[in-house]
Parts: C-alpha cells; structure tokens; sequence
C-alpha cells in the first residue's frame, strides 16, 4: 500500500470527525431571551417587562395590594413610580437587597428593573 493510499482513510477519518463534532456542539443551544448584556431601555418597558416582574414578585395577595401590608400599591405605575421617585423601590430591591419579602428577584430580572430605573422609570 503506497503512502498516499494510506493518508486517504486517515484524512477522510479526520474530515468526519471534525463534521460531526461541529454539528453537534450547535445541537440544543437556545437563545436567551433578552439577554442582559447591557441595558435596552427600549426593550425594557414597563407594560411589558418590569409590570409582569412586580405583578410575580411585589403585588401578590397581601402584600403591595391594595388593602395588603405593603407599603404601597404597585398594581398601578402611579404606585411603583412613588417608590422610585422616592428611592424607596432602589433602596429595598439593591441597597437592603430585603424585598421582596417571599425571596430574591431573578438575578435578570433584577438588571431588567435596573435598567428601567436607569431610564428614569419611564410608562412606556
């Protein structure tokens, strides 16, 4: 068997391996959502991102409700918007780190609502 006949199963082995393992490294990724890299004010609107983290997190039954015993009402803006313009919702949620009171924010979450404040908690 001459040399360069012997390089041919060897380099189409190689060439196979390299195929297959470059396929299966892209198998099963998933793009995050939004990912948090940086800060899109644009993307991090109220009605649609911060509304639905304070709903899960600080509005639930007997807390920031109305007739709950939060201190304040954050089912409307007009109620998250008084604890930013005071600086109470920066100082509980990232200087305290003490609400809300059932557990931590998701870290992402977290830099979505940071990222709001930073725009000046704008009801977009």
């Amino acid at each position: 068997m001459s040399r360069f006949q012997k390089f041919i199963p060897i380099s189409s082995l190689l060439f196979l391996l390299f195929s297959i393992n470059s396929c299966v490294k892209d198998q099963g990724k998933i793009d995050p959502p939004v990912a948090m890299t940086a800060c899109d004010s644009m993307h991090v609107t109220y009605a649609l991102v911060i509304k639905p983290i304070i709903t899960a997190n600080c509005a639930v039954s007997g807390c920031h409700v109305p007739g709950g015993s939060g201190n304040g009402d954050f089912t409307t803006y007009a109620g998250i918007k008084g604890k930013f313009d005071s600086g109470a919702l920066n100082d509980r949620l990232f200087v305290q780190h003490n609400m809300p009171a059932a557990g931590p924010i998701d870290a992402d979450d977290l830099k979505r609502i940071r990222c709001w404040m930073n725009a000046l908690a704008p009801n977009n």
